[in-house]
């Protein structure tokens, strides 16, 4: 078995060769997990779109049924004070 000797520019290359091979495979790694994260961001801005518009049409039907709960107490007042409403004028389904 012969030994060979290394010099110490010989190492200092080896070892930055073997930095930047490292290096460029954490950079390929980490820009892949980037890419999967934009496109979850995506997702999710896409999905907060749709439940802001699902909750718009939420408040507009909780005050809708709001409203009718009113109109409903209103006729009922009225009648009892006399006055004859016709509900099914006013509550159409």
């Amino acid at each position: 078995m012969t030994e060979k000797s290394l010099t110490k520019k010989q190492l200092d290359t080896s070892l930055n060769v073997f930095k930047r091979d490292i290096f460029d495979r954490m950079d390929s790694k980490f820009k892949g997990v980037a890419a999967r994260f934009d496109k979850t961001d995506k997702r999710l801005e896409k999905i907060e779109k749709r439940l802001t518009a699902v909750e718009v049409k939420v408040d507009a039907i909780v005050e809708e049924l709001a409203t009718r709960k009113e109109m409903r107490n209103l006729v009922a007042e009225l009648e009892r004070a006399g006055v004859h409403v016709r509900a099914t004028k006013i509550f159409v389904n």
